[in-house]
C-alpha cells in the first residue's frame, strides 16, 4: 500500500534549504582563494607589463638618441620625454616611488624597481636589452 505523502515525486522545501545552505557556505570558503587567486594572476601579468615597456622604451632610447626619463609613484608608470610624457596607470600594482633614466645605449639605472604588495616590497630586476661586451671573454 502506498503513503499518502509520498504521492509526488520531487524534493521537499525543507531539502532544498539544506542544499542551498550548503552551497552558500562552499562557494563563500572557495570564492574568497578564487578571487586572491586572479589578483595575484593580474599582479603578475602587470609586472611583466612594467618590464616590457622598459624595454621597449630602451630600443627608443637607442634608435632615437634621446634619453628617456621613468617616474613611478603609487599605480603610476610615468615617461618623460623631450617634447611630451605619458602616463600609464596599473590597477594591481603600487610602486615604490623612484626616478629611471634611460640612455641612449638601452642602459637603464637603477636597475631595479619595487613594488609595495601585502605590507612588504618586493624588488624586479630590469634587464637590459643588450649584453655588456667583455674583452677578457673574447
Amino acid at each position: 500500500m502506498m503513503s499518502h505523502f509520498r504521492k509526488f515525486k520531487g524534493f521537499s522545501l525543507i531539502e532544498l534549504v539544506v542544499v542551498m545552505a550548503i552551497m552558500s557556505v562552499i562557494m563563500g570558503l572557495t570564492g574568497a582563494l578564487l578571487t586572491k587567486s586572479v589578483s595575484q594572476h593580474k599582479k603578475q601579468v602587470e609586472i611583466e607589463k612594467v618590464r616590457q615597456l622598459f624595454k621597449q622604451l630602451g630600443y627608443k632610447a637607442f634608435y632615437n638618441g634621446n634619453t628617456i626619463r621613468v617616474e613611478l609613484r603609487e599605480n603610476i608608470f610615468e615617461i618623460i620625454q623631450l617634447d611630451n610624457s605619458e602616463i600609464i596607470s596599473f590597477e594591481e600594482l603600487t610602486f615604490v616611488p623612484n626616478s629611471f633614466h634611460i640612455n641612449t645605449s638601452a642602459v637603464v639605472t637603477p636597475q631595479t624597481f619595487s613594488i609595495i604588495s601585502d605590507d612588504k616590497i618586493s624588488f624586479f630586476t630590469i634587464k637590459g636589452i643588450y649584453k655588456k661586451y667583455d674583452k677578457e671573454k673574447s
